[in-house]
């Protein structure tokens, strides 16, 4: 077959022959050993995923090596973010829960001034007299509203 490199093969075979000699000068309860312990690794590596302090563990890992080196980016001029502090809380004198009122308002004024869109991530755990400000002020906007939430179908540990 003139297709076939003699080289290639000659080397194939020499590599499987050091291989043979190898594993006979390791021996048959060495090589079986060695194999087990491999085995068990990759059982290890494999399943340790379902394992809860490992799979937490990896979680602040991953946040932590995305926090020291992911590439600087310069801030979105587009994006502003409105942020409701404690010296908000402190000027309502309503800690918990948001007061409904005072967001209905910035979300009001937000709309107003031609926001392309707005995304919110409070959270609402318990209804209050003043739901239905809210409830007005977000049907009357012109601007999309994306509402950030979490129920036990899909925040498991709540």
């Amino acid at each position: 077959m003139p297709w076939r490199n003699k080289a290639a093969e000659a080397g194939a075979s020499e590599i499987g022959r050091t291989a043979m000699r190898g594993l006979g000068q390791l021996g048959v309860q060495r090589t079986v050993v060695a194999l087990g312990l491999i085995a068990v690794a990759l059982f290890i590596a494999f399943s340790s995923w379902r394992l809860p302090l490992l799979r937490d563990a990896e979680a602040a890992l991953y946040d932590l090596r995305a926090a020291n080196f992911a590439l600087p980016a310069d801030t979105d001029k587009r994006v502003t973010l409105v942020v409701y502090t404690a010296d908000t809380n402190r000027a309502t004198g309503q800690i918990s829960p948001v007061d409904r009122t005072i967001l209905a308002k910035a979300l009001t004024e937000i709309d107003k001034l031609g926001a392309k869109g707005v995304g919110i991530d409070v959270l609402f755990d318990s209804p209050q007299d003043d739901d239905d400000v809210l409830r007005a002020s977000l049907k009357a906007m012109q601007t999309p509203v994306y509402l950030a939430y979490a129920d036990n179908r899909t925040n498991p540990e709540a």
